[in-house]
């Protein structure tokens, strides 16, 4: 076989092996950020928000107040996924999501709802989305 096939060849299957990883790539993101934006909700709804502030960017995370992070007094009734996440960037490292919260307050007994604008990014440290817009406040 004349040198320039082989060369050829070579060439062709780099190419494809470098597509194959870029697809293994952003299908490994878009599992992780369905993982993360699952769980992270799946928290809150049954009362564990230690959990779910383990998706928080640590940014985030260190600007809340005690009271945001215990949130004794709150209960959490449902929790909806009104706009699945997105990816939003062409490097598949930042994501939106929009979900309804319904709660209660202990004291009140009203049921209270919101819409949660979530940012979520992908942190390559830690091979993980986090989430970098402020949790909802739920009063």
């Amino acid at each position: 076989m004349p040198i320039n096939k082989v060369l050829a060849l070579l060439l062709a299957l780099a190419l494809l092996i470098t597509a194959g990883c870029g697809q293994v790539q952003r299908e490994k993101k878009t599992r992780g950020l369905e993982v993360a934006t699952t769980a992270y909700g799946n928290a809150l709804r049954w009362g564990y928000p230690e959990t779910a502030w383990n998706y928080l960017a640590p940014a985030v995370r260190d600007g809340l107040s005690p009271e945001q992070l215990a949130l004794k007094h709150i209960r959490v009734t449902g929790y909806e996924v009104v706009q699945p996440a997105l990816l939003v960037d062409e490097e598949q490292e930042q994501a939106e999501q929009e979900v309804r919260i319904d709660y209660v307050r202990h004291d009140t007994q009203v049921v209270r709802s919101l819409n949660d604008h979530q940012r979520w990014r992908y942190e390559e440290s830690s091979g993980g989305w986090r989430l970098v817009s402020d949790p909802p406040l739920l009063r």
